[in-house]
């Protein structure tokens, strides 16, 4: 009764979007290219006249047959079908687990009896299981394909920008694009343009050095930024490199140590000084630009990136340059994640920040300066509880713990659970404003069996357990 209603719901949506659809408008002839065209036709002999009507009626006919095929459709009308697709991905792990769990059952010895009966319909079932996945995937990939837009209508308006900047900062500066035909779900393409515009800026403004001072290095005159656009598994990355002067480190530590972010005694490494620009308020430029960060930090880009559930990295080498990485994911609305068992709740970790998960014996588990860290591949990776995280309580295995180790930006965590309960495609659901933020969460999924998951913040649990610096004393700790 479910799938059937929601096959009435796309009808009536495809129905309803047809009915109000506009054709989508030929551009309008420029008049000084219609000029000359209008002159050849002139100048052209009346004989072939019959040939040159046929033509041109056929021309019409396939215009008019193009833009009977093309329509424009509210952005709306979409979503509302992607919700309807993401109940039938519910409905769909429901069946699965039905079918399992009839399939299961098939060898209680105490069924025996029933088998004959059983067997056929367990079969029934589980092919009927599969031919709606096909069908939910199908329909899944079709709609998201129509939301999908090239991120080149993002990258159009950098060259100017570019040329802009470097302009009012007397550089000389080139901009290499590539990828402008990568397709981006247009919610995530609306709202990347000003993290990157900000920094393509600075790129320019701090980046690249000036002509001379170029010069004197042995680099060309002119400077180069490179942007980059490509897929990757279920995820679009997006590069933007310079070839300058990189950051520089030791005016980051100063800069720190100036504001009281660190002491001076704290060892920090290359990656946790680079850390530091993402500090609100954070800068090292002497002075605001009006053409580069106007005042706003990479704090305000790392946060933008972050609300579209995107990963923000920086590497950066003295006198070769910088590379500002941006991974997204192709949607907002369906992913794939590893369920875990924490007490007697399921959560949801999104599977692309998922590295491994094993068991750990305690005795490999040590304590140092209050967190608790064990050395994988000769690398310290600190743990956390989920059920200390979250205040759940329940009692701690006094022999082993089981553990999902999960990256961000070159950092691994360990995050402690009681059991995994295998991967599984989710529909993201928002937090209502009700609920508020939740610390650690960043939505909520509905589970084949009805229930709610709550979806694991990786990016917060990890900016956790690296907070105060403990991994790093750590690692000087020779754990």
């Amino acid at each position: 009764a479910e799938i059937t209603a929601f096959e009435a719901e796309i009808e009536r949506l495809l129905a309803e979007a047809a009915a109000t659809a506009t054709p989508t408008p030929a551009p309008a002839p420029e008049s000084l290219p219609a000029a000359p065209a209008a002159a050849a036709a002139k100048a052209a002999p009346a004989r072939g006249n019959g040939e040159s009507a046929d033509a041109k009626k056929s021309a019409a006919q396939g215009k008019r047959s193009s833009l009977a095929q093309t329509i424009r459709v509210d952005i709306d009308r979409l979503d509302a079908l992607l919700n309807l697709v993401g109940e039938l991905v519910i409905n769909r792990t429901r069946i699965s687990d039905i079918a399992t769990t009839l399939g299961r059952l098939m060898g209680d010895r105490a069924l025996n009896a029933s088998v004959g009966l059983i067997g056929p319909l367990s079969k029934d079932l589980a092919d009927s299981a599969a031919l709606l996945a096909r069908t939910t995937n199908e329909i899944q990939e079709s709609i998201m394909k129509v939301r999908m837009v090239p991120i080149g209508q993002v990258f159009d308006r950098f060259p100017r920008t570019v040329r802009d900047v470097a302009k009012a900062r007397g550089k000389e500066v080139q901009l290499q694009i590539s990828g402008a035909d990568t397709d981006l779900d247009k919610t995530i393409v609306d709202e990347v343009g000003e993290p990157l515009m900000h920094l393509l800026r600075n790129c320019v403004d701090h980046g690249i050095e000036a002509p001379d001072e170029r010069e004197r290095q042995g680099k060309p005159r002119m400077g180069t930024i490179a942007l980059n656009a490509y897929h990757e598994g279920n995820q679009i990355i997006i590069e933007i490199s310079d070839d300058g002067g990189g950051i520089n480190l030791d005016k980051v530590r100063a800069k720190a140590i100036k504001n009281g972010l660190i002491g001076t005694e704290d060892r920090l490494t290359d990656r946790e000084l680079i850390e530091l620009i993402f500090t609100p308020g954070f800068s090292t430029a002497d002075e605001v630009s009006d053409v580069s960060g106007r005042g706003v930090g990479m704090d305000v880009v790392k946060r933008n990136i972050t609300k579209l559930k995107g990963i923000f990295d920086v590497d950066s080498a003295p006198g070769q340059g910088t590379r500002f990485t941006i991974k997204l994911p192709l949607t907002l609305a369906i992913i794939q994640a590893l369920l875990v068992r924490v007490v007697d709740e399921l959560y949801a970790i999104p599977l692309d920040s998922v590295i491994e998960s094993q068991r750990v014996e305690m005795p490999d588990v040590r304590t140092v300066h209050g967190a608790e860290v064990i050395t994988l591949r000769g690398q310290v990776v600190p743990l956390l509880r989920i059920a200390d995280f979250f205040e759940l309580g329940g009692e701690r295995d006094p022999e082993k713990v089981m553990i999902v180790i999960v990256g961000l930006q070159g950092r691994q965590v360990g995050l402690v659970v009681d059991s995994f309960e295998g991967e599984q495609e989710i529909v993201i659901k928002p937090l209502s404003d009700v609920v508020g933020r939740i610390p650690g969460i960043s939505g909520a999924t509905i589970l084949g069996n009805g229930s709610i998951s709550l979806i694991i913040d990786v990016h917060s649990l990890v900016s956790d357990a690296y907070a105060g610096g403990k991994v790093t004393r750590a690692e000087f700790s020779g754990v």
